[in-house]
């Protein structure tokens, strides 16, 4: 383990020296929740935060669905101004996108019956 800032110390004090007191070691998730260096950052605030908020679904699916929707207009255009060998690359692309923004809605619906049980 490194050694924490200026302090020289390889944990918070009382500990053995990995961040570990006799009494939690074995506890699944402790190091996540109460490891703090000698010089007073606690580690694990960030991965609690993130682990916190919700992820968004929403936007991403209608950033997918837009992106879907501006490449097929794409495609349209490149057909009407006659560049025909682009149009099969183009509408795949559309095809591939939007598959992913349903997917994404498939996952937000799991995700969040998996809240309920």
């Amino acid at each position: 383990m490194p050694i924490c800032c200026a302090s020289g110390s390889t944990g918070p004090p009382g500990t053995d020296g990995r961040g570990f007191d006799a009494g939690a070691q074995g506890r699944r998730g402790w190091l996540k929740r109460h490891y703090v260096h000698s010089c007073g950052v606690r580690v694990g605030s960030f991965l609690e935060e993130m682990e916190l908020a919700k992820p968004p679904f929403a936007a991403l699916i209608c950033a997918l669905a837009g992106l879907g929707t501006a490449l097929g207009f794409l495609a349209a255009e490149l057909r009407a101004d006659g560049y025909e060998q682009y149009v099969e690359s183009v509408t795949t692309a559309a095809g591939v996108i939007y598959i992913a923004a349903a997917l994404v809605g498939v996952t937000w619906f799991r995700a969040r019956r998996a809240d309920v049980d």
